[in-house]
C-alpha cells in the first residue's frame, strides 16, 4: 500500500501539500499497482533500452535540439579528441530512448517517450501545445517545451483566465517520478516546502528556484506531480559562448560562485544536501521579462518533429514536442547575470543519508561517495570545485576513459589523485570500498597508461591566468576538492576566500 508520508520529516508538509498528497494518492494508485507487475494483456512487450540507464533506459541528461534558437553553440572543437583503440570515453551527455520489442526490432524514440506508461517506460505525460493544465491558483497553457531529463518534461506555459496572464515553467513528473515522492525516495517537495518555512533571513534565499505552486493532474498513465515556477533561461549555452581567456571568464566565474555558494549555505541549513550541483542546474530568472519572452515566442515559434505512426505504440500519430530553452532575454552583458540553484529532484535530508547510498552525476561524484566513506553536505562542495574549473577553462574537470583492463571507477579515481593529490591513508581507512581500488599501500590497485591530465594550475593557465590571480584560483579549486571531506572547506568557508572576494562582477539585485 502506498501512502503519503504525511507525518513526516519534522512537520514541514503545509495543507496544501497534504490535501494535493491525498488527491495525487487516488491518481497515482492504479498506476502503482502497475509499477512492478507488467501487463499480462498487453499484445508486445516493449522495454527501453540505454546506457547508463536510471529507469529501463533514461540516462541522465537530454540531447537538445531546438530547430530555432540562435544560443545553441556547439561545444569547441579543441575538446574532441581522437581515442586510442580500445578506449571508450564516458559520456553522460545522452539520452536516447528506444524502445524493442520481442523480435528485436526498436523504435527510437525523438525525445521522451510520453507513449508508454508504467511498467514499461517512466511514464511521461503525453504534453502537446495548447494543453491546459489546471492548478490550484490558476490554469495553465502549455506553450513551449523547455527541456526533459530522467523523471520529468519541463514546459513554458502562461496563466489563462486570469488578469495576470504572465509566464510559468512547468515540472511535470512522471508517473514512476511522482511515486518515488510518496514513496520516500525523493525529497523535491520537501525541500520546497522548506523553504517557504524558513523565516531566516539568509542571503541565499534569493538563490534558490522557489514553488510558485504544486498540483496533482492525471493522464492515460495515471498520476502526475506538477511544480510550477518563474520561468527561467538555461545557463550552460552562456557558459559556452564566453571565449576562453582568463581575464573574461575569472569575474564571471566569481560572479557565478558566489550567488552558487549562497544558495547552497542556505540549502544546507536546512539540513539538505543537494547532490547535483552542475552549469545544468543553474537558471537565469525570466520573472521581469514576459513581454520579452512573448515577442521571443512570436519570432521563435515553439516546433515539434514530424508525425510518425506506429499503432502498435500509440493509436494516433506520434507528435514529439521539441525541447526549446529560452535564452537568457535582457541579459546584455555577463556583468548583470543573477543566477538561481534549480533542480532539487536529487536532494535528501542529511539525516535520510544511508550508509552506500550512491549520488551525484558519475563524473562530478566526491571520492567518498565512490569510496563507500560517510557523507554528506562537503560533496556539493567539491561539486563546487569541479563547477568552478569548468567555468573558467570551459572545459569538464575530468576526462574519464574505459579501457579493457580498466573501468571507468579505476580511471576516475587516478585522475582524482593526479589533480588532487594522493588519497590520505587516514581517509581511505574509513572506507568501505578501499580494498577494490587501492593496495595496503594506499596506491592505486591498477594505475592507468593514459596520457596525464594537466594539473588544476597549468589548466588555468592556459587561458591567460596568471600572478596572483592564477595562484588564487588554483587554491580556491584545489581547496574544494580536498580529498577528505571532515577537512574539505564549507560553502560558508568558501565564501570568505580571498580570491572569491577579489574582483567579480558588482553582485545584482537578486
Amino acid at each position: 500500500m502506498i501512502r503519503a508520508p504525511l507525518d513526516c520529516y519534522r512537520g514541514v508538509w503545509t495543507q496544501g501539500i497534504i490535501n494535493m498528497a491525498l488527491t495525487l494518492r487516488q491518481l497515482l494508485y492504479r498506476n502503482y499497482r502497475g509499477l512492478f507487475i507488467p501487463n499480462s494483456s498487453s499484445n508486445t512487450m516493449f522495454l527501453l533500452k540505454a546506457a547508463a540507464s536510471k529507469f529501463r533506459g533514461i540516462a541522465s541528461k537530454p540531447t537538445v535540439t531546438p530547430s530555432s534558437s540562435p544560443l545553441q553553440a556547439p561545444l569547441s572543437q579543441a575538446s574532441v579528441v581522437a581515442n586510442p583503440p580500445g578506449v571508450v570515453p564516458f559520456d553522460e551527455s545522452i539520452n536516447i530512448a528506444r524502445i524493442r520489442d520481442e523480435d528485436g526490432d526498436h523504435f527510437q524514440c525523438d525525445e521522451e517517450p510520453f507513449m508508454l506508461g508504467v511498467p514499461y517506460a517512466p511514464g511521461y505525460m503525453p504534453i502537446q501545445f495548447g494543453t491546459i493544465l489546471v492548478g490550484e491558483k490558476a490554469q495553465y497553457k502549455v506553450l513551449r517545451k523547455l527541456g526533459w531529463g530522467t523523471t520529468s518534461s519541463v514546459w513554458l506555459a502562461q496563466r489563462v483566465e486570469s488578469s495576470d496572464e504572465s509566464f510559468v515553467a512547468i515540472k511535470v513528473l512522471t508517473c514512476s517520478g511522482s511515486a518515488a515522492i510518496f514513496q520516500e525516495f525523493n525529497y523535491e517537495l520537501v525541500a520546497f516546502a522548506s523553504m517557504d518555512l524558513d523565516t531566516k533571513d539568509h542571503p541565499g534565499k534569493a538563490f534558490c528556484v522557489r514553488n510558485v505552486e504544486t498540483f496533482a493532474t492525471d493522464s492515460e498513465h495515471g498520476g502526475h506531480l506538477c511544480i510550477v515556477t518563474e520561468p527561467y533561461a538555461v545557463f550552460l549555452p552562456l557558459t559556452r559562448e564566453l571565449p576562453v581567456k582568463g581575464f573574461v571568464r575569472s569575474p564571471f566565474a566569481k560572479t557565478v560562485i558566489k550567488q552558487v555558494l549562497l544558495a547552497l549555505d542556505f540549502f544546507h541549513s536546512l539540513g539538505f544536501v543537494h547532490t547535483d550541483i552542475k552549469a545544468d542546474n543553474l537558471l537565469i530568472p525570466l520573472s521581469g521579462h514576459h513581454k520579452d519572452i512573448a515577442a521571443w515566442l512570436k519570432d521563435y515559434p515553439s516546433s515539434t518533429y514530424p508525425p510518425r505512426n506506429e499503432p502498435a505504440l500509440w493509436p494516433v500519430p506520434i507528435v514529439t514536442s521539441k525541447t526549446e530553452p529560452i535564452p537568457p532575454l535582457g541579459l546584455t552583458s555577463p556583468e548583470g547575470l543573477v543566477v538561481h540553484l534549480a533542480d532539487y529532484g536529487s536532494s535528501i535530508p542529511v539525516f535520510n543519508i544511508t550508509p552506500g547510498m550512491c549520488a551525484m552525476p558519475t563524473i562530478l561524484r566526491a571520492p567518498e561517495i565512490i569510496l563507500e566513506h560517510t557523507w554528506g553536505k562537503p560533496v556539493d562542495v567539491w561539486a563546487v570545485g569541479c563547477l568552478t574549473l569548468e567555468l573558467l577553462t570551459g572545459q569538464p574537470i575530468f576526462n574519464i576513459d574505459r579501457t579493457d583492463d580498466l573501468s571507468f571507477t579505476d580511471v576516475h579515481l587516478a585522475r582524482i589523485a593526479e589533480l588532487a593529490g594522493p588519497f590520505p591513508p587516514q581517509f581511505l581507512e574509513a572506507c568501505k570500498r578501499r580494498a577494490d581500488f587501492f593496495g595496503s599501500a594506499g596506491d592505486l590497485l591498477r594505475p592507468h597508461s593514459l596520457p596525464l591530465q594537466s594539473s588544476i594550475t597549468d589548466r588555468l593557465a592556459s587561458t591567460g591566468l596568471c600572478g596572483e590571480e592564477l595562484a588564487g584560483a588554483s587554491d580556491f579549486i584545489l581547496r574544494a576538492l580536498t580529498i577528505d571531506p571532515s577537512k574539505r572547506p564549507s560553502a560558508s568557508d568558501l565564501l570568505a576566500d580571498k580570491w572569491l572576494q577579489s574582483g567579480g562582477f558588482e553582485q545584482p539585485p537578486a
